[in-house]
């Protein structure tokens, strides 16, 4: 962000973790009708709680039976079995006038909102359990406190840009509090150094008022101030926010 103007049409997007945004991934199985065949004969079937042993299709149209209907079950992975293990084990068992196995692929992953479900169950009859609705709603306050701290970046990104380092800044902020415990930007040209990203001067900063606070009697007006941080920065930066004007690479 470059220009102050953005910031008073600032807009929030909410960061889903993974589970909620991958899409499907599948890992193929072997199904068929006959449980008890694969309770006995057949590997047991793990880390696929998510996935509902039958499916019931509609059979071909009957005239005799319109209600007719196939079965069927998963027998096992394929990565447990082999398709032509399969069959010799069926052949043992007397049972291939019965059993016709054939590959299809489930859901790898148990759907964690509904959308997955929806989606992921076309392939498959799966197992869901709703999770209570969130509400993703900020409040106006914290919208305000989020555009102070980025604004405040921002600021220190154009500071570096008029000495001729990269604009990037960095502030970091106790949320429990709302207290400024860093403010850094990018100093790899003016110190000729490769790793002072904006990003790891802030969280060095935060290290060195950790240790100083450390060191400071407990009398101390300064020890006292940072009280608040003290479990929040027990492992460095955990429990911390970071406003940042750019993206951080992977180091």
């Amino acid at each position: 962000m470059t220009d102050k103007d953005d910031f008073d049409t600032f807009n929030y997007e909410p960061l889903f973790p993974p589970e909620e945004t991958r899409t499907l991934e599948t890992v193929p199985t072997n199904t068929q009708q006959v449980r008890v065949f694969a309770q006995v004969n057949l590997p047991k079937l793990t880390n696929l709680e998510h996935v509902r042993r039958f499916r019931r299709t509609t059979a071909e149209q009957d005239d005799d039976n319109p209600k007719a209907f196939t079965l069927s079950y998963i027998l096992c992975v394929t990565s447990e079995i082999s398709l032509t293990e399969l069959h010799r084990r069926i052949k043992i068992a007397e049972l291939q006038d019965l059993i016709q196995p054939f590959t299809v692929s489930v859901s790898k992953y148990p759907p964690y909102t509904r959308a997955q479900f929806e989606a992921w169950k076309k392939l498959w009859p799966l197992v869901y359990r709703e999770r209570p609705e969130r509400d993703l709603t900020l409040a106006t306050h914290e919208v305000q406190q989020f555009q102070k701290f980025i604004r405040l970046a921002q600021a220190q990104a154009q500071q570096a840009g008029h000495r001729g380092d990269v604009a990037v800044g960095a502030i970091v902020v106790d949320p429990k509090s709302s207290q400024i415990l860093a403010q850094a930007t990018d100093t790899r040209c003016s110190n000729r150094h490769p790793l002072q990203h904006a990003i790891m001067n802030a969280i060095e900063q935060v290290a060195v008022r950790e240790c100083t606070r450390k060191s400071e009697p407990v009398d101390s007006p300064d020890v006292g101030q940072d009280v608040a941080t003290n479990e929040t920065t027990s492992y460095l930066c955990t429990g911390l926010d970071f406003y940042v004007t750019r993206e951080p690479c992977v180091m």
